[in-house]
């Protein structure tokens, strides 16, 4: 018990609190920036807005990535998850395999990762800028997470070999954008 204890103290589990804040991609942000490095077409934060929003978190989520191609804010379950074509028909389709994204994928560059990637997608450079900014930050480093989720995402995920397959992708994104790792926001199951 006593090593126990040591070992939570020496791993900060017992040292303070966590403030924990979410991201919303979609919130003071820029998009389509030729300007920007990377040209940031999945949108980069503003810096001003972005770091005073910071300020009162220890540890942030940058929301969200998807498994889906069109992910939808009124899928509230998957009896109202859009398909190929965008109607709400339903059920979930099982994760294609194809990519992670940050937006429909109509979108030019929606998927921030593939099985192929080789270099920085616009969602990287997105990401990536938005962790190096968080980990800058003038009252200290935050720790940044990627969320992974929501509008019924764990239930495309479907079998074994996705999730292993998923896994394998969010740990590529983790290295490509220095992000300190992955928030599962499986919502309604």
């Amino acid at each position: 018990m006593k090593t126990l204890l040591c070992v939570l103290l020496l791993a900060g589990g017992c040292a303070g609190t966590e403030v924990l804040g979410y991201l919303e991609d979609w919130v003071n942000v820029k998009w389509w920036d030729n300007n920007i490095p990377g040209n940031c077409l999945m949108g980069c934060f503003e810096p001003g807005p972005y770091i005073t929003s910071l300020k009162p978190y220890s540890s942030v989520n940058y929301g969200f990535t998807f498994l889906t191609e069109n992910p939808s804010p009124d899928q509230v379950s998957c009896s109202n998850a859009p398909n190929s074509t965008g109607s709400g028909a339903g059920p979930c389709p099982v994760w294609d395999g194809k990519a992670i994204y940050l937006a429909q994928a109509s979108k030019q560059g929606a998927a921030a990762i593939t099985p192929g990637t080789t270099s920085a997608t616009p969602g990287i450079v997105s990401i990536a800028e938005a962790s190096r900014m968080a980990k800058m930050h003038p009252d200290g480093p935050k720790r940044f997470k990627i969320s992974l989720g929501g509008w019924s995402d764990f239930a495309r995920v479907g079998n074994t070999q996705n999730a292993v397959e998923i896994a394998q992708l969010m740990g590529q994104l983790v290295l490509w954008t220095f992000a300190d790792g992955v928030d599962l926001d499986f919502e309604h199951l």
